[in-house]
């Protein structure tokens, strides 16, 4: 039996030194510690609260979720690396900022009448 002739495109290959390498794992995101930094924000955010109510009572802005607009924007700027570059103050602005993302639409949410919130 006579071989067969490939007819058509050459396949493509891309030298050792060209091919993307692939990570192994996670991104660098811990799940578990941002978990616990939810959690150590939702415990703290009472004391946090009343800590920045002399400075939030002196915005115009916001209303009634003004304090959720703050600390919202802080766990953002965190989440950011805005203040500062350590892992672990980014996975906890993340959490803050979700977090404040959540009581603020279930506040506009409950204040329309969509649903028994809080």
């Amino acid at each position: 039996m006579a071989k067969r002739r490939r007819m058509g495109r050459k396949g493509s290959f891309r030298g050792f030194s060209k091919r993307s390498r692939s990570r192994s794992g996670s991104s660098g995101e811990n799940l578990i510690m941002t978990g616990i930094a939810a959690a150590a924000y939702g415990a703290m955010r009472p004391k946090v609260e009343q800590w920045i109510a002399p400075i939030t009572s002196k915005l115009p802005i916001g209303g009634e979720y003004v304090d959720e607009l703050a600390l919202g924007t802080l766990g953002y700027f965190a989440a950011k690396g805005k203040l500062g570059s350590n892992k672990y103050v980014k996975s906890a602005g993340k959490a803050v900022f979700m977090i404040e993302c959540a009581r603020l639409g279930a506040g506009v949410s409950a204040q329309m009448g969509n649903g028994s919130n809080e």
